[in-house]
């Protein structure tokens, strides 16, 4: 799915169109009369607005256009219509009684689609016109949205940045997967990044391609030759699509950031990739440098396990540590259930406990004892950002390329969000929506500048630049001389 719509045309779509059915004047449907009225020596309807309707369909049933109805009504210019409020609607031919019939649109019923094979049935989606798939994307994300906004004048001109968002959204999938409301609300944050820029005078072609969970979707989108001229493309989310978007990357040469894997094939060697997730290698050396500086004040206790249940993530962690050459003790899970632990510890330190997980789940019935032992050591817990919203209840320390605290994001944002999508976030630790709005904006600034030199150094420095947003840390670094990029603005937080 694809559109080039500024945001201000999305949002007035999303509130004024009916969705994946055509809506029209039925010759079964329903009558309803409207009286009408005479204003400054013209006669109008006196419309109550209705339920799930919009200013399209409304000038579409009477018959005008939607700038004469806003001139009737300017107060729907900022905020929309508003359900059982009375507004004016001018009468385009005049009757010569003082009421006039309407008919109350009502949905037709779909076609059924005719027999044939499975794969086509499942893949006809691609065969619709764009803005039917346009129509159906926005109205899933901006379902609860109330008001509307009128769209402004947009013309592409030469120096427009033209971004490419691949999301598994499931927009037409009727058994859709919950979790992927948290795409939707990185779709929004993204959304807002390019209205921001688009404000300060930038233009930006939007192209989005709804991948849902599968290579096959990735890469039929690929084949689409508006998708080629992209200077940026967002997305891709599972490994088998991840794979398709840096050969695309590779053979097409373009600046392709993959937001939601740390694990991405070509990095090393193929110098348009960007990789946001730092590696489990990466985010270790961090850790590994923060505790050699803090030796004498940490001291590290791992619990033991076998080999083969341990994350890839503490594997490195434990690797790192050995590089560092830095001590550590270590037990068991059975030791702390028994409050046998001591021996592990350290007086007048800090010990910091390292477990070989990565849910906080695995660690409730451990917590107990650890919160005793407290009583007689100092003791913290390697953490994760994800653990934000568990109530640990000791110090922690972890990793992070999002800032410790992102509940203050600014009112300017927030105003923004809350104005334009009325649905609550699906995501938390962190917040997609924040996500798509800080990779975004900074996509898109790079963007702007890389075309301003065509100097490799220059253009390598103009890379590197790092980014504080909303919440995320980016600082973009080479992986390999010839390679793509990595973020590595890893942070380590004791709190």
């Amino acid at each position: 799915m694809k559109f080039r719509l500024s945001l201000l045309t999305i949002i007035l779509l999303a509130c004024t169109c009916v969705m994946a059915q055509q809506t029209g004047i039925s010759t079964t449907a329903e009558h309803i009369v409207w009286p009408i009225d005479t204003v400054n020596g013209k006669a109008v309807y006196k419309y109550t607005v209705e339920k799930s309707i919009g200013l399209y369909r409304v000038s579409k049933n009477f018959g005008v256009t939607q700038e004469e109805i806003l001139t009737w009504n300017p107060q729907l210019r900022e905020r929309g219509l508003h359900v059982d409020e009375v507004i004016l609607i001018p009468v385009v031919n005049q009757p010569s009684t003082t009421i006039q019939e309407v008919k109350q649109p009502q949905p037709q019923p779909q076609p059924q689609p005719q027999s044939q094979p499975s794969e086509v049935k499942k893949d006809t989606v691609q065969t619709q016109p764009v803005e039917k798939q346009v129509l159906t994307i926005v109205q899933m994300v901006h379902e609860q949205r109330k008001d509307s906004i009128q769209p402004q004048p947009f013309v592409l001109g030469e120096d427009a940045i033209r971004l490419a968002l691949m999301l598994p959204l499931q927009a037409k999938a009727t058994d859709r997967d919950q979790s992927m409301d948290r795409f939707y609300d990185f779709y929004a944050g993204a959304l807002l990044a390019v209205n921001d820029l688009q404000q300060a005078g930038q233009q930006i072609e939007v192209q989005v391609y709804d991948i849902e969970k599968s290579a096959k979707r990735m890469a039929m989108a690929q084949q689409e030759s508006k998708l080629k001229t992209a200077d940026i493309i967002i997305g891709s989310a599972y490994a088998p699509q991840v794979t398709l978007a840096a050969e695309m990357a590779a053979k097409d040469s373009i600046l392709t950031l993959i937001p939601f894997s740390s694990s991405v094939p070509g990095i090393d060697t193929i110098p348009y990739l960007l990789q946001f997730n730092p590696t489990s290698y990466t985010e270790a050396q961090q850790l590994a440098n923060y505790l050699a500086e803090q030796k004498e004040q940490i001291h590290c206790v791992l619990i033991e396990s076998p080999e083969q249940d341990i994350p890839e993530s503490v594997q490195q962690i434990r690797h790192a540590l050995d590089e560092q050459q830095i001590a550590y003790a270590t037990t068991t899970i059975h030791a702390i259930l028994t409050d046998s632990m001591s021996a592990a510890l350290r007086d007048s330190v800090e010990n910091l406990i390292l477990f070989n997980t990565e849910r906080f789940s695995n660690l409730q019935a451990v917590m107990p004892h650890l919160l005793a032992a407290r009583t007689n050591y100092r003791i913290s817990l390697l953490s994760r950002y994800s653990w934000q919203k568990e109530k640990i209840l000791m110090p922690t320390v972890y990793a992070t390329i999002f800032h410790s605290d992102s509940t203050s994001i600014g009112e300017t944002y927030q105003q923004s969000f809350d104005r334009y999508f009325h649905h609550s976030l699906s995501s938390l630790y962190p917040r997609y929506d924040l996500l798509g709005y800080d990779l975004t904006h900074h996509m898109l600034q790079l963007s702007i500048r890389l075309r301003q030199t065509s100097d490799v150094a220059e253009r390598e420095t103009i890379l590197r630049t790092p980014y504080k947003g909303l919440q995320s840390y980016i600082q973009f670094e080479h992986v390999g001389e010839n390679g793509g990029w990595e973020n590595k603005a890893v942070h380590i937080i004791h709190q």
